[in-house]
């Protein structure tokens, strides 16, 4: 199972990505925010985690962007923020 991460904060980004890996899934994340719903996209990943307070895009326009696009049978799991 494919999972594409897109977020910002490093640490936290790392962290989610070796506790995902550690359990045998593989992981993907975006090279930076302006595009991001084009890149997950593109990645074809099962899941995307998603934090909806990016600093260069709206999480919600990027969630909106990928439930447009998607296919149905892809779930998204919006992540809250601080």
């Amino acid at each position: 199972m494919k999972i594409f991460l897109i977020e910002d904060d490093a640490a936290l980004a790392a962290e989610l990505e070796a506790l995902l890996r550690r359990y045998g899934y593989e992981t993907a994340r975006p090279c930076g925010f302006e595009d991001a719903a084009g890149q997950a996209l593109a990645a074809a990943p099962d899941l995307v985690l998603l934090d909806v307070n990016l600093p260069c895009a709206d999480g919600f326009a990027v969630c909106r962007q990928l439930r447009a696009a998607a296919p149905a049978d892809r779930a998204l799991l919006p992540l809250p923020g601080e």
